[in-house]
């Protein structure tokens, strides 16, 4: 890692099944990168048996402009020891953004894609692609969102031996919380990520709720979480509640969520994935978007 990289991220978690992971089985491996402003996972998956190889996690240094952000990300895809190559047998990237629209599938007209974002928040198309792709295994869903040209042209020149798949964070939080519900009648989903926090509402396997909020405060994580069961017509009391991501099961945060919301349990890992011991170290419910980025398709 070269000196200008160590000043512009810093790894954070880094797991490697030494002992599976060959180069020369590259072309054997799928490629997931997730992206946000401040931070990004890389996963590799062996497709022959679902095995999780490697997962790293960086923390970037703030930009002050998106041609920096780039710049970062660039020096991190060079300096890692498998990031640069090209031989991946498939490439998905999700992006971190709040610019998005869920549109229920039977509803969604591609050439309106632009149209719906607008709906949402106003996105600079100049500078901006937008992106669909479906939610769930029945495809009940469309998730719309933007991510900046910039980037994008910056990946597709990265990797040019492959036709990338583009998602966004949710369809991957989504899909995880589907692969791995139950026929329970209400399932309510946290998941904590770095400055925002997803919601997922899911009743009689139906999707009736999902957004992200900004994070200033840890007290944040209960308001947000209490204001849209009150807005499901939910009991906190009485309604079982799945955390995933940051907040681990045995720490502090977790117990003072409880006191809000007595049925909060720890999630788990997507069932999709053969996860090796070197997993340990991590919490069950850690990164639970970058894993499930396994089951967007």
């Amino acid at each position: 890692m070269t000196a200008i990289s160590t000043l512009n991220y810093q790894e954070v978690h880094h797991i490697q099944d030494s002992e599976k992971l060959v180069i020369d089985d590259l072309h054997h491996y799928d490629l997931l990168l997730q992206i946000g402003q401040r931070d990004v996972q890389a996963c590799i998956i062996d497709s022959r048996d679902s095995r999780c190889l490697l997962l790293d996690d960086f923390i970037l240094q703030e930009s002050a402009t998106e041609e920096d952000h780039v710049e970062k990300i660039r020096q991190l895809i060079e300096a890692h020891h498998l990031l640069p190559a090209g031989f991946w047998k498939r490439i998905k990237v999700a992006f971190k953004t709040n610019t998005f629209a869920l549109v229920p599938s039977k509803f969604f007209i591609p050439d309106q894609a632009q149209n719906y974002l607008s709906l949402v928040a106003p996105v600079d198309h100049q500078k901006n692609l937008t992106f669909s792709a479906a939610c769930m295994a029945n495809q009940e869903v469309i998730n719309v969102f933007s991510a900046s040209q910039l980037l994008v042209d910056f990946l597709r020149n990265q990797y040019p031996l492959k036709e990338l798949e583009f998602y966004h964070q949710g369809n991957a939080v989504i899909n995880g919380i589907f692969e791995g519900s139950e026929d329970q009648q209400d399932q309510f989903h946290l998941f904590v990520d770095r400055f925002y926090l997803h919601i997922v509402y899911v009743n009689n396997r139906k999707l009736k709720f999902y957004n992200q909020f900004p994070i200033k405060s840890f007290d944040d994580y209960g308001q947000y979480a209490y204001m849209v069961m009150q807005e499901q017509e939910l009991n906190r009391q009485d309604t079982e509640v799945q955390i995933h991501g940051f907040i681990s099961a045995n720490s502090a945060h977790f117990e003072k969520l409880k006191q809000i919301f007595p049925k909060l349990i720890a999630g788990k890992r997507p069932k999709n994935l053969f996860y090796p011991f070197y997993f340990d170290e991590l919490a069950e419910n850690a990164y639970f978007d970058i894993l499930s980025m396994s089951l967007c398709k």
